[in-house]
């Protein structure tokens, strides 16, 4: 388990700071014997187990700032936090998660930290919409109004700037079923998905399942680019995006909170035609397109440091044998230097340089409790009740004011 570098500024001496974002995913951390899901509930052991192991990764890794998901009890969250020895005067953000079927979202500042909570609830902003039969006859019909779990949002000041940190935990894939059924046991009613009813379950449910959370999954993803690209559009917010996001870098979902979905580098000749005129769009009209929708998107931290490193494993966690990156921190471009396929683009039409308020210095990702079931069990397995996830800690530079 490797620990916090030392950090050195990219900037003048003197001229910035270093600061460090974290996210984890603590596995559903609620009491001893109560019920997170049902059949599902730890023991006192386990969890003693997983509070001395999230306190010494918050002691090893030092992160200004944590974002946190699967809390079922944030008391039990506080109570990491102490045996941590984390200094007091440290802020612990909710989100304000409206449904109690589901943990919550976390943010915690390290004392020395100003951290001002930003509200924002469970329902969207704008509901995301698809289709309308009436309108344009289509036969995809989509209307999301609401996240599966809250994020949770808060400003942070640090040299003298403030960055906005949006902690995300979108939903995963594991297949949505509604309770269409019920049945009353001992004088109460109970709802249930009769695809629930292992033994009866027909193969063919599984992949409406799946579409079911895959498109709640994208539709938060674009809810969540509408506000990112608000923030940094219409408030001049520098932005960083952390959570579970519960895929890959290469996932659809993915790719639209980063704004990859139009990449400019890779345009076909039909996309550079104006389609009223069919003529090409001049110099100046495409390099206002391409610096708009560059300066609202973002880096994956562990991408730029895998690129700098040559590292070849990198993972945060394993299912079916599939070894993933699913936990991510995203970076809007004011934080990082500019990449080759930016730098070619402002070549190619002009676009004046920029100069980033910070940079990337080092990631973490601490991913040795994670155990792959499918290829054996180690001789410990019983005491690596930790998490299902790995952490990530982005190590960064920012330029004073």
């Amino acid at each position: 388990m490797s620990h916090t570098p030392t950090v050195e500024s990219n900037h003048a001496a003197g001229a910035s700071r270093p600061f460090a974002v974290g996210t984890f995913n603590l596995e559903n951390l609620a009491r001893a014997g109560v019920e997170f899901y049902p059949g599902e509930k730890w023991t006192d052991e386990q969890v003693r187990r997983k509070k001395a192991a999230f306190a010494n990764i918050l002691r090893s890794y030092r992160a200004d700032v944590w974002v946190f998901q699967e809390v079922w009890d944030g008391g039990l969250l506080r109570e990491v936090i102490a045996e941590a020895g984390m200094a007091p005067g440290f802020s612990l953000i909710e989100s304000d998660q409206t449904r109690t079927n589901t943990p919550r979202v976390w943010l915690l500042a390290r004392a020395g930290i100003v951290a001002r909570k930003v509200p924002m609830p469970s329902t969207m902003p704008a509901p995301v919409e698809i289709g309308d039969p009436e309108k344009d006859g289509s036969k995809l019909v989509v209307r999301v109004v609401e996240f599966e779990r809250a994020p949770v949002v808060a400003d942070i000041d640090i040299a003298g700037r403030t960055i906005r940190i949006c902690g995300l935990h979108m939903k995963s894939k594991r297949p949505a079923y509604p309770k269409t059924a019920s049945m009353t046991v001992d004088g109460a009613t109970i709802d249930f998905a009769p695809e629930d009813i292992l033994p009866d379950l027909d193969p063919r449910s599984p992949p409406i399942g799946l579409l079911r959370s895959s498109v709640q999954r994208l539709a938060e993803a674009a809810a969540a680019r509408r506000l990112v690209v608000d923030w940094i559009e219409r408030e001049g917010r520098t932005v960083i995006v952390a959570g579970d996001l519960n895929d890959t870098p290469e996932a659809v979902s993915t790719q639209i909170i980063r704004g990859d979905t139009l990449r400019f580098s890779f345009l076909k000749p039909r996309d550079k035609l104006n389609p009223v005129t069919g003529q090409p769009y001049d110099n100046a009209a495409m390099a206002s397109a391409v610096a708009r929708f560059e300066k609202v998107r973002f880096l994956d931290a562990a991408a730029l440091f895998q690129e700098r490193a040559r590292r070849d494993v990198f993972f945060t966690h394993i299912f079916g044998g599939d070894y993933a990156t699913i936990d991510h921190i995203l970076l809007s471009r004011d934080l990082t230097a500019l990449d080759a396929a930016d730098t070619l683009l402002r070549e190619r039409y002009g676009i004046p340089e920029r100069a980033p308020i910070g940079s990337l210095v080092y990631v973490n990702n601490v991913n040795d409790h994670l155990t792959d079931k499918d290829a054996g069990r180690p001789p410990d397995a019983s005491d690596r009740v930790v998490s299902d996830h790995g952490a990530v800690i982005a190590h960064l530079s920012i330029r004073q004011a």
